[in-house]
């Protein structure tokens, strides 16, 4: 009776508009994700000199060379390098993930204003539950992208260049060996990644019909209650609860296999 379904939006901003909307944002707070990279790379290249430190220990041990205190002195440089990765880490985190936090806040603050300021005929082709969708599913995937995902972006060029070089050092047998996996692991990220966009995109539609039928539902109230279809609107909102659910297991199947425990 009160349920309006609304199509998913076919209009996607481009990736210029995007960069455009948020340049003003990393502009204005560039002094901090510059301090913030910084200490990020710090903590790379403290987490590199650990298998240095694990090697000379095996070394000493499988030759018989080293002295107690010899292995003490590494031990206090391990435990130096913990402290420091730890504080880092901390910095690192307040830093980017603090910028991103803000971040969501300036742009639910300005799609706030935006929505007040829209005429009748906006929201006849945007319902409101597609715009609390976008409000809180959108928004939040900004800030995970412009936190954690920068930070993984960093740590997968510094990390993986580094290691791979000193892999090779090491052992460039085992290098080969460890690498030979990745050209199927990319693909099959590829693949999975475009899989997640997809059921993302259902979970925003699932989650807009959702709102929009309880906001209809609370406007025709005394309608329902009039015509008695009290039930008929229980099982439709259940029905709608459970594709809602229904997609979500779909997304957290595809980011099981993405980012798995």
């Amino acid at each position: 009776m009160t349920s309006q379904k609304s199509e998913p939006s076919q209009e996607k901003p481009s990736l210029a508009v995007l960069l455009a909307l948020l340049k003003p944002l990393y502009f204005q707070y560039r002094y901090r994700l510059l301090l913030g990279f910084l200490a990020l790379l710090a903590v790379d290249f403290l987490q590199l000199t650990i298998p240095l430190y694990l090697k000379q220990t095996v070394d000493i041990l499988k030759n018989g060379t080293g002295t107690s205190q010899e292995l003490l002195r590494i031990g206090g440089f391990l435990l130096l390098t913990a402290a420091g990765i730890l504080v880092l880490r901390f910095t690192w985190r307040v830093l980017i993930i603090g910028f991103s936090r803000r971040m969501e806040a300036h742009l639910r603050a300005r799609l706030f204003a935006h929505v007040l300021a829209m005429d009748r005929s906006f929201f006849d082709q945007h319902p409101p539950g597609d715009i609390m969708a976008h409000a809180s599913n959108d928004l939040s995937a900004v800030q995970m992208a412009s936190g954690m995902g920068m930070v993984a972006a960093a740590d997968a060029l510094v990390i993986s260049g580094a290691a791979l070089v000193l892999m090779l050092y090491i052992s460039p047998f085992l290098t080969l060996m460890a690498v030979i996996p990745l050209p199927l692991l990319g693909l099959s990220a590829w693949f999975l990644s475009d899989r997640l966009h997809t059921r993302f995109d259902q979970v925003q539609h699932s989650f807009g019909l959702i709102t929009e039928f309880a906001r209809n539902s609370m406007v025709a109230i005394r309608l329902i209650k009039g015509y008695t279809r009290e039930g008929q609107q229980v099982r439709a909102f259940g029905e709608l609860g459970e594709k809602y659910v229904a997609a979500n297991l779909k997304v957290a199947v595809v980011q099981g296999l993405l980012f798995p425990p």
